[in-house]
């Protein structure tokens, strides 16, 4: 958590090119002293990563952002992403074709407990319930260490329901959906459409004064990070960065360990 704010230094060239591009709106949730956080605003003009974010203000293991172009449409705050059910942040990009016509059939599918959590209309919103439902399910939803296992069953589960809904409703087109979910103790991110990348970073390094590791600076090093970043569409990216194959999986668990599997 200490070593956030520098990290996003580090990746600022990345980040402000994906994070802030345009008008629309951005969010970010995180845990902070036990509580999980969101902040949720219109973004009116293009901004850095870092004048929106302010992450020296954020000590958290976990942060997840989203932007959104809002391509005419009011702002609307309970429309924003991310959503939050008790200690589970949730993010999504993409659309689930003919979601009108399903919505019905996906709330049957939600308890009441979780469903009065629904403050939208959204696809993404439905979506994030929906695969709690499937937690809940499997006796996990109260359990802050969930098994890889139980996580990617329930994401198997709430993929191949949202399929077979659109289908049965004469949908063609596959759903996009591009995902992360967290509890703060594990990170799942899920390809579905939308190019996505990760990094691990262990360690790196900053000039003690600007970004610019070409000059002759002093360096600041920073160890033992054990970091990872995700991000859907990313830009200006390096060969440090590994794509997600569509359809795939990335867990990353308590201690920033990282294995991949498949929808």
């Amino acid at each position: 958590s200490e070593q956030l704010p520098p990290l996003t230094r580090y990746l600022a060239d990345v980040l402000d090119q994906s994070c802030a591009s345009g008008e629309g709106s951005w969010g970010m949730g995180f845990y902070q002293n036990g509580d999980v956080l969101l902040k949720k605003q219109p973004l009116l003009r293009p901004q850095s990563f870092q004048a929106l974010i302010r992450t020296d203000r954020i000590h958290s293991s976990v942060l997840v952002v989203h932007h959104k172009t809002l391509a005419g449409e009011p702002y609307k705050y309970e429309q924003s992403h991310p959503f939050r059910y008790r200690g589970y942040v949730f993010a999504h990009e993409g659309v689930i074709p003919g979601f009108t016509a399903i919505q019905p059939e996906i709330l049957d599918y939600i308890p009441g407990f979780i469903r009065s959590n629904i403050r939208g209309r959204t696809d993404s919103e439905h979506l994030f319930h929906l695969l709690l439902a499937f937690l809940r399910d499997a006796g996990q939803l109260e359990n802050r260490l969930v098994p890889q296992e139980a996580v990617i069953d329930a994401l198997r589960s709430t993929f191949a329901l949202v399929r077979s809904l659109c289908t049965q409703h004469g949908a063609t087109d596959d759903p996009t959906t591009n995902l992360v979910l967290t509890n703060g103790e594990f990170l799942v991110a899920v390809r579905r459409g939308f190019v996505m990348h990760y990094r691990r970073v262990d360690s790196f390094r900053l000039p003690k004064d600007g970004r610019d590791e070409s000059r002759e600076l002093p360096f600041i090093e920073y160890r033992n990070s054990h970091a990872v970043v995700i991000g859907s569409r990313l830009q200006g990216l390096d060969d440090s960065w590994t794509e997600l194959e569509d359809g795939g999986i990335l867990f990353v668990d308590g201690q920033g360990e990282c294995s991949v599997g498949r929808l």
